[in-house]
């Protein structure tokens, strides 16, 4: 486990985020706002680690070809009204 918290322009990820996961051989999961990590990362892992890649980028940020792109639709969990509900109040906030 690995948690990198600095300044914006530090480094984050091209001196610790990128070339770790470059050497890591196991499964990683990326919170990747500006798809950044995507880019650099993603094809290689495919190509060089063997890895099953999938990148959830709804607008299009990380620079990575069609193929390793997946998209997921909440919707498509909810079998019953309980998991509408969770769902529902996973997504709207009550005001008190």
């Amino acid at each position: 486990h690995a948690l990198t918290i600095a300044g914006s322009g530090s480094g984050k990820g091209s001196c610790q985020i990128i070339p770790n996961l470059k050497e890591w051989p196991e499964s990683a999961v990326v919170i990747d706002p500006k798809g950044e990590v995507a880019r650099e990362t993603a094809v290689f892992r495919k190509e060089n680690l063997g890895q099953e890649v999938a990148v959830l980028d709804p607008f299009i940020y990380a620079s990575v070809p069609d193929e390793l792109r997946q998209t997921l639709n909440p919707l498509d969990l909810v079998k019953t009204s309980a998991d509408l509900n969770t769902l529902a109040n996973g997504l709207i906030m009550r005001s008190e």
